[in-house]
């Protein structure tokens, strides 16, 4: 029979807010693009306030049914405790902690948004963003106009932009944790999936903290939330739910598409599996829910077909693993699945790992059948698969503890020492899978991160200074010398030198500038220079434990390599 479709289902106060904090995100993304599309800049202050406009929107639309300041406070506490860690994570600097290409090609788009607030249009620029000049803008765009807002700029800004991220898709793990729960259980069950994203650190936060897969990890976040809104809507069909998969979706293609096929593809069967409803009121939420993602990608295709060759791009992913996962996730999510089969409270999140899982496999075959030396989007699918299977072990969870309480009867026992007995179970939990991340700090962040204060103010005073063709890179790391070389002066990704590993080996660095006739100028970081080196340079300009330095000596530049 037909189900009411009202703008307000039973969703509940945790939730308003949820979709609050993202609305943001999400239309910071569209609007961005639909300002470039039309010809105009996206500066700061006006996607600022629209910003503000788009939370109030979200709160008049997102209206309530359910109140319970349980679940605002668990959300708040798993969404401000996840948030507070990766800044301390970051702290003092606060800058990204990653290391890699990948982070230097992010961070030089996001310096071209900040220096123009629009995207890329001019062809001849793929000199110096190479692929980045088709890439999708999404989580830049985010990086560049935070940076603004704080009076920093995108690079001091990214490392918070992804945190914020972060914390908030476990807010909305939470959230689908919460609806998983049968009534028997206590909520603070929930956070047993919050918890167990620390079991993995290699999916849960090094994607950002040492691969460098910025707009990946921002993606995630409108990935989860449309989950969370398709897990919503299976429950109780609504307008609401459906506003927010668009808008999550619309955002996930602008951010890093690779990852919009298997929520989609969940939210659509899910929509189509709804037998209360007529086919015809099916149809309506399709149409609701899929034609603004449709129309943005569309939109974005046909002005960017160059873009369909990133769909192809390599690159190096970590391999699945049980102690990729952690074997406490692992098996509390295989019993999940098993209790999901046999009880509808999961389909939702059922449908949506299935769907992650056959991206995966479509990737995989795609990558053998072309040769490629790894699957690397079918690796990178790994990360996804993290969100539903901590969501399966509070299914689990939630089903041993709806068993204990049939067999203890009257509900298992009073409330209060339910929720004690929960906290007891979550505090458990959080032990044993913080010890090893205790004991091993690497396992968060296993390099040292190529960005430092001192060096960037160097490299940006010798980019107003000095010929950005005539600076050697004496630093001690190859990856903070490809950044300074690309993201901080600004030289050409398609050029001889760019092009060049021993640009940025440091054992090459301090023999070319040993021998005369070098490069005259150099970015260093003194504490890594060897004394001979020392005794062979004057400091021009001192940033700290940084310098911009000059050649004693004979030199030579050819600004055009």
């Amino acid at each position: 029979m037909p189900v009411s479709q009202s703008s307000s289902g039973p969703l509940s106060t945790a939730e308003r807010l949820a979709v609050s904090l993202l609305a943001p995100f999400a239309t910071v993304v569209v609007a961005s693009y639909v300002a470039d599309r039309i010809g105009l800049r996206f500066l700061p202050v006006p996607m600022l306030a629209l910003a503000v406009l788009s939370v109030v929107a979200a709160a008049a639309v997102v209206r309530p049914a359910l109140r319970t300041r349980t679940d605002v406070a668990l959300f708040l506490a798993a969404v401000l405790g996840v948030f507070g860690w990766l800044l301390w994570l970051a702290s003092p600097t606060l800058l990204p902690l990653s290391t890699g290409p990948d982070l230097t090609h992010h961070l030089i788009l996001i310096r071209f948004i900040e220096e123009h607030w629009r995207l890329v249009h001019d062809p001849s620029l793929e000199r110096y963003l190479g692929e980045m000049a088709q890439y999708t803008p999404g989580s830049h765009v985010l990086s560049a106009l935070a940076g603004a807002w704080s009076g920093t700029d995108g690079l001091r800004a990214l490392h918070t932009v992804q945190a914020a991220t972060v914390a908030l898709k476990s807010g909305f793990l939470l959230l689908t944790g919460l609806r998983l729960l049968p009534r028997t259980a206590p909520r603070p069950l929930a956070l047993v999936g919050v918890v167990l994203l620390f079991a993995s650190p290699q999916y849960f936060v090094r994607g950002f903290t040492e691969f460098g897969f910025v707009a990946q990890v921002v993606a995630e976040l409108f990935v989860v939330a449309m989950w969370w809104a398709s897990a919503a809507w299976w429950q109780t069909p609504s307008t609401a739910p459906l506003l927010v998969f668009a808008m999550a979706g619309s955002a996930t293609f602008l951010t890093w598409p690779v990852y919009v096929g298997a929520p989609a593809l969940a939210g659509g069967v899910l929509v189509m599996a709804q037998r209360r409803m007529s086919v015809a009121s099916r149809v309506r939420c399709l149409l609701l829910a899929f034609t603004p993602i449709a129309v943005v990608a569309a939109l974005y295709i046909l002005g960017r077909l160059g873009w369909l060759q990133l769909a192809g791009t390599g690159g190096t992913a970590p391999w699945p693993s049980m102690s990729a996962y952690g074997p406490v996730l692992v098996a509390l999510a295989t019993l999940g699945v098993l209790v999901g089969l046999v009880r509808t409270r999961g389909l939702a999140t059922l449908v949506f790992l299935a769907s992650a899982l056959l991206q995966a496999g479509a990737f995989f075959i795609l990558a053998q059948r072309a040769g490629a030396p790894q699957p690397y989007m079918a690796l990178k699918m790994g990360y996804l698969l993290l969100w539903p299977m901590a969501a399966c072990a509070v299914l689990a969870c939630g089903a041993a503890w709806d068993a204990m309480a049939s067999r203890l009867g009257a509900g298992g026992g009073e409330r209060r020492a339910s929720a004690v007995v929960a906290w007891a179970v979550v505090i458990a939990l959080g032990v044993i899978v913080g010890r090893p991340l205790l004991r091993n700090p690497r396992l968060l962040h296993p390099l040292p991160p190529a960005t430092s204060l001192p060096l960037y103010d160097a490299g940006r005073w010798a980019r107003a200074h000095v010929p950005a063709p005539c600076v050697e890179y004496l630093v001690g790391d190859d990856e903070t010398a490809y950044w300074l070389h690309l993201a901080v002066l600004g030289n050409p990704r398609m050029s001889p030198r760019t092009g060049d590993n021993r640009t940025y080996e440091p054992t090459d660095a301090v023999v070319r500038w040993l021998t005369p006739g070098g490069l005259p100028y150099a970015i260093a970081d003194l504490p890594a220079l060897p004394r001979g080196v020392r005794d062979e340079l004057d400091v021009m300009q001192a940033f700290g434990t940084a310098a911009v330095v000059r050649r004693r000596g004979p030199t030579s530049c050819d600004p055009s390599r």
